[in-house]
């Protein structure tokens, strides 16, 4: 069954391997620079910007950051499956759509890195 997978054209074509990879590099840069800088507080921590409310931020536990981990992983997953499916029929969409992971992983960096700043 594995071998079967692993078979496909997609694993095949080095340029959807190597988004890909870096796809999943910065996932794991995302994940654990976010763990190892997340702090433990028994004060409220900014986790969503609003621009209705007076302060600017809605305030939260900080267990609640870790949503963007959760996201950044299940928005990996999800691009890359259906990346995956899409490869028969095209594959400059499943390009795009790996490009899409990289780029949408580099704002999630960086957004995480700003609300750590906050806290």
């Amino acid at each position: 069954m594995i071998k079967k997978f692993f078979s496909q054209p997609f694993f095949k074509d080095s340029q959807v391997i190597v988004l890909l990879v870096v796809g999943f590099l910065l996932l794991l840069i995302h994940t654990a620079d976010f763990t190892l800088n997340v702090q433990s507080q028994e004060i409220k921590v900014p986790i969503r910007y609003s621009g209705y409310n007076e302060s600017l931020s809605d305030k939260g536990h900080w267990l609640s950051l870790f949503v963007l981990v959760v996201f950044g992983i299940a928005m990996f997953v999800i691009n890359s499956v259906i990346a995956i499916k899409v490869y028969r029929l095209r594959r400059s969409l499943a390009v795009a759509l790996l490009l899409l992971n990289i780029v949408i992983m580099v704002f999630l960096i960086l957004v995480s890195r700003a609300l750590l700043n906050l806290v």
